[in-house]
């Protein structure tokens, strides 16, 4: 139907004017039809009467006139025929009306289907956090159509879970196999389903009912991405009002953005863990789980050296690899990094050197004290055997520390603890040394307290520490 159509159904039905007609106005027409048809009706009748009023003899001459007998049938006959044909053309005119009517409320509905899909796929695409993401969806959903409740189900393996719910938050976590139930036949068959009332398990095996009740009318669809199955849309409508296959349409197009925005949610996640396992694999040592150098190197670094450092080198792992192989010495590297973890807080690092030297940097301590009393612990832990391939693997330690000065940064408190570790293992190992800076008389003032400085040596009444002290 085009404008000049019913611009033409309005001229023939006697309207007049460039505009569009409207209902008020063919009804309007309508009325001003009958009431003319029936002004002339009564004249027509009004005439007949006039003439059987006449003298008889005069009305007989008159009726018997040819033109006379013909104008009395020819004029109700053409007065029927002319309001039929005009009240046919505005039942054309209200016809196409109607059909515009239709189209344009049709359309209206189209767009506004349209702004929400738009809006609704702009609030699932603007965050790439999963949970957030079906917190969009089920928003999206409800705000497209007037559902009550609403749930996403995740495929998981052979199973579906509920990820995410909205007016039932009892289902969170419930699982389905696929095949059970509605959700399931829809997972498995990938096509949407409209649901009336009249599920029953015979239709959907594995059904379960709902603690609230039956649902009267629910939409299920698959959300696939690429054809792979993701999981499924469950939508069920308020207790008065009933879904319709044209929402079922409209959610099936929603459902396609959801599906997108999972996927692209799923990547992200998929790409952050693989970056924090990359992160993790550049700063941890792969073996132990304990830092490795690098982030041994970057605290020291961050700290300007400002923390106490403890050196550790195994005594007796040589021996370890030697008789019972590399296997059992890794075994062994793992239980002394878990020992080593359980003598220390956690705003202390423990970290792998290398080989079967160990570090451990102490977060706020200053005093030789404080660390000799870690030292003491470690070694402590250490005495217990590990139990290694059947056997029992002793194994002890030398370590070496160093307590920062005021000139010291990352490099030189590497240096002095390791110094001190040497100093240990010249002790006779299974101790602790701690680096101290040698003590400076000022000339001509005996009495002086000795203050302390960088040094590179380490005295010989340096504190020493053995196993169990």
């Amino acid at each position: 139907m085009t404008d000049e159509e019913l611009r033409a159904a309005a001229r023939v039905s006697g309207m007049r004017g460039k505009e569009l007609p409207s209902f008020e106005q063919v009804e309007r027409r309508r009325f001003e039809l009958w009431l003319m048809s029936t002004l002339l009706l009564i004249g027509v009748t009004g005439a007949m009467v006039l003439f059987t009023t006449w003298d008889p003899e005069e009305m007989s001459s008159v009726l018997r006139h040819p033109v006379a007998r013909f104008a009395m049938l020819a004029v109700p006959v053409a007065l029927s025929g002319y309001t039929i044909e005009k009240e046919m053309s505005l039942r054309r005119v209200s016809s196409l009306l109607m059909d515009e009517r239709l189209l344009t409320t049709a359309l209206t509905n189209r767009l506004h289907e349209i702004s929400a899909l738009l809006d609704a796929g702009r609030a699932v695409n603007s965050t790439l956090e999963l949970d957030r993401v079906l917190d969009s969806i089920l928003s999206g959903a409800t705000d497209l159509l007037p559902a009550s409740s609403g749930s996403v189900m995740l495929l998981d393996g052979d199973e579906l879970v509920v990820a995410a719910a909205v007016g039932n938050a009892g289902a969170l976590g419930r699982r389905a196999a696929l095949g059970d139930g509605i959700a399931g036949h829809v997972a498995r068959t990938r096509e949407p389903l409209l649901i009336d009332g009249r599920a029953t398990s015979a239709l959907f095996p594995g059904l379960v009912r709902r603690s609230g009740g039956e649902v009267r009318s629910a939409l299920c669809v698959p959300l696939l991405e690429r054809g792979e199955l993701l999981g499924v849309l469950n939508l069920s409508a308020p207790g008065e009002g009933d879904f319709s296959e044209y929402d079922l349409r409209a959610v099936s197009l929603f459902a396609e953005q959801a599906a997108t925005a999972i996927g692209k949610a799923r990547l992200y996640e998929r790409s952050q863990q693989q970056a924090e396992q990359l992160a993790r694999a550049a700063s941890h040592d792969a073996l132990t789980g304990l830092a490795n150098r690098a982030a041994l190197d970057a605290r020291m670094t961050g700290t300007r050296g400002g923390e106490t450092l403890l050196f550790l080198d195994l005594d007796g792992f040589k021996e370890v690899n030697d008789e019972l192989g590399h296997a059992a010495g890794d075994e062994v590297l793992v239980a002394v990094a878990g020992r080593l973890r359980s003598c220390v807080g956690g705003e202390d690092m423990v970290g792998r050197f290398g080989g079967d030297e160990f570090a451990i940097l102490l977060s706020g301590v200053r005093e030789a004290e404080a660390a000799c009393a870690v030292a003491s612990r470690v070694l402590a832990v250490l005495q217990e055997p590990i139990a290694v391939q059947g056997r029992r693997v002793a194994i002890d330690a030398s370590i070496g520390i160093a307590v920062p000065l005021q000139e010291d940064d990352g490099d030189a408190l590497l240096q002095h603890a390791d110094r001190a570790l040497y100093a240990a293992k010249a002790a006779g190992k299974g101790c602790w040394r701690v680096h101290q800076a040698p003590p400076v008389l000022t000339p001509g003032r005996a009495s002086d307290v000795p203050t302390p400085r960088s040094a590179d040596v380490l005295p010989l009444d340096a504190p020493v520490g053995v196993t169990g002290a």
